[in-house]
């Protein structure tokens, strides 16, 4: 994130903008990696998060077919 700082008056103004809807992504990981954490850490955190993303995946897609049998 960038930011613009004026040491005068003691301000800082981060510069990002928020928008509705959800993050396609986190960068946990990357954080993870440059704060040193140790290498086997982060692959077992890559495996546990793609085997999240697979359950999510598939109880989204259960909860989406649920809808369309009362809704249709």
């Amino acid at each position: 994130m960038a930011c613009k700082a004026n040491e005068a008056k003691d301000e800082v103004l981060f510069l990002y903008k928020f928008q509705p809807g959800e993050c396609p992504q986190s960068f946990g990981i990357n954080v993870a990696r440059m704060a040193g954490i140790p290498r086997g850490v982060l692959d077992r955190a890559k495996f546990k998060a793609a085997e999240f993303s697979e359950k999510l995946s598939a109880l989204t897609e259960k909860v989406k077919s649920a809808r369309v049998v009362v809704n249709g």
